[in-house]
């Protein structure tokens, strides 16, 4: 069997050595998952809030404490997340500043 997303060739139990399988399982058993400041995990669909105020690089604008980020998605790295803000679209935020709604 081929795995569709990195190729990698396998037979039988081999697919453990596939790196899409690895990053899978290792999001189901929590490991790697983000964690917002207070440490609590996040889910792709969550409603996540800001607890400092974040001046938006490019956009020349500040997101004030409070904000909401409403349908977060997990993004490859494990400090970011990626959502959707009223006014301004979608942005990435590193997690340490979020708290779960």
């Amino acid at each position: 069997m081929t795995c569709i997303v990195c190729i990698f060739q396998f037979s039988g139990f081999d697919f453990i050595f596939c790196s899409f399988f690895s990053k899978m399982d290792a999001k189901f058993k929590g490991e790697n998952m983000p964690k917002d400041a207070n440490g609590t995990e996040l889910n792709a669909g969550d409603n996540v809030t800001l607890i400092k105020d974040l001046k938006v690089k490019g956009a020349g604008a500040t997101l004030k404490r409070g904000t909401m980020v409403k349908n977060i998605k997990i993004t490859d790295n494990d400090k970011e997340i990626e959502g959707r803000i009223d006014k301004m679209g979608v942005i990435v935020l590193k997690t340490e500043f979020l708290k779960k709604a």
